[in-house]
């Protein structure tokens, strides 16, 4: 027979290495909404044993805020740093090992979300981004020679002879489900241009237009 002593023990360490699993950073692989694919770029959850919690996507965090989680870990339910609980209510949770999910209704559609645990934040392409940057090769250009753009952590970007032929500044943006930077340049007289982006390795970033009339292909600079 077990004693109360032990029982109450046993509890707690169940307690205790459940909160343990589900304590830590989470990366988000896969958000399915009812049909459709909606993975954000980059996204990431912080859990932490004292119930705080952080989310972001790449090196940015953008909320904040604490959890509850039921002792079996299969209810989670966020409220932010201002004490707003969730809208859309709880979620029921699935846990094995390293991989979790998160399931709920909202506005009437089924949202499944597939979490895996990291030991870092991933980066996102707007990390990625940041930097000076000489043109190498470009479909838009007969001659790419002293072409640059320096893309400012503050979402402004400089670009010397690049974009038509002058010396130009605005602000870029990336959006957050997909690759997508969009540059709009103070001059009003320029439309804003829209590319996918991609990055080989650190040193290499590549902008194409959807309909392939476009390709822009840079390297880091550290002049």
């Amino acid at each position: 027979m077990i004693k109360p002593g032990y029982l109450v023990a046993i509890m707690l360490l169940v307690c205790l290495s459940a909160n343990a699993q589900i304590t830590g950073l989470w990366v988000v692989k896969e958000v399915n909404v009812g049909d459709e694919v909606m993975t954000p770029v980059a996204k990431w959850f912080q859990l932490n044993e004292d119930k705080s919690s952080q989310s972001g996507n790449g090196l940015l965090q953008n909320s904040g805020g604490t959890y509850i989680v039921t002792p079996d870990y299969s209810v989670l339910i966020f409220t932010d740093q201002y004490g707003k609980t969730d809208e859309y209510g709880a979620f029921q949770v699935s846990l094995i090992k390293d991989e979790m999910t998160w399931d709920r209704v909202e506005e009437g559609q089924a949202v499944k979300v597939k979490l895996q645990k990291a030991d870092k934040k991933p980066v996102g392409p707007w990390d990625q981004v940041i930097g000076n940057w000489k043109l190498v090769e470009s479909t838009m250009h007969d001659k790419i020679s002293n072409q640059q753009i320096f893309m400012r952590w503050d979402r402004e970007y400089r670009a010397s002879n690049l974009l038509f032929d002058e010396n130009t500044s605005g602000i870029w943006h990336i959006a957050g489900h997909r690759p997508h930077l969009k540059l709009l340049s103070f001059n009003k007289e320029i439309p804003y241009l829209d590319f996918t982006i991609s990055f080989f390795q650190d040193y290499r970033m590549i902008w194409t237009q959807e309909d392939g009339n476009a390709k822009l292909v840079f390297d880091r600079s550290l002049e």
